[in-house]
């Protein structure tokens, strides 16, 4: 498991897959469900088809995650974020454990 938050810009493997995929955004909600990551195929991107209707983003956690090919762009104010962001993901999980 990948316990750092990874920069938007990272192309990742996934368990069980060949497909590399490369993260666009981060904790992507869905029906009530929070993810940690969206993605979109490394080798297809996205097409302006896919911006209108989300059929080519690829919900993950970070437990999904089996390597880390290549990391994206990270200067002080998206490390701020990065910190952030894994700051929000532990608060959840503290909650989620109370439960």
């Amino acid at each position: 498991m990948i316990s750092e938050v990874l920069p938007i810009g990272t192309i990742i493997k996934i368990k069980n897959s060949d497909y590399r995929l490369l993260i666009v955004g981060h904790e992507y909600e869905e029906q009530d469900v929070i993810y940690d990551y969206a993605c979109v195929s490394h080798s297809l991107g996205i097409t302006n088809k896919d911006m209108k209707s989300n059929n080519n983003i690829i919900l993950i956690n970070s437990d999904d995650i089996e390597e880390v090919n290549s990391l994206g762009y990270v200067d002080q104010n998206i490390y701020n974020r990065l910190l952030y962001i894994k700051t929000i993901r532990t608060m959840r999980k503290e909650k989620r454990n109370e439960e």
